[in-house]
């Protein structure tokens, strides 16, 4: 087997599909942080721009239609962003088990008939 571990300290038995969806789950809460922020700035300046357009609109609109507004605004931005970087790391998650799997598959396939003491086919005995 293979050197696998990368730079000094590394783990040997994680795989290069473990680390991939480390890397994966912190890209979604990082998708999920930024999610937070830009909703909260859409928000904050769906408030302030309505705010504004009330007051020049002779007040005649509530405070209620204002905040409203600013709310929707904020959580529709947050809730598309959280979802798209969701579907993204749910599709990059099911590639990388895929190929974990085709991996693990084959080198299963060479340890398998070793570790079993079965033979594999085509090989008689005293063949190793």
């Amino acid at each position: 087997m293979h050197q696998r571990t990368k730079g000094a300290g590394g783990d040997p038995l994680r795989r290069d599909a473990d680390r991939a969806r480390t890397r994966l789950r912190a890209a979604f809460a990082l998708t999920c942080l930024l999610a937070v922020v830009v909703g909260f700035a859409l928000g904050r300046a769906a408030w302030t721009d309505g705010h504004r357009t009330a007051e020049n609109a002779a007040r005649h609109r509530h405070t209620v239609h204002i905040v409203l507004n600013a709310v929707g605004i904020g959580t529709g931005a947050l809730a598309g962003i959280m979802l798209v970087g969701g579907a993204l790391v749910a599709v990059r998650l099911r590639v990388v088990d895929a190929h974990s799997a085709r991996a693990w598959e084959s080198e299963w396939a060479g340890v398998e008939p070793l570790w079993s003491g079965r033979l594999r086919p085509g090989q008689g005995a005293g063949d190793d």
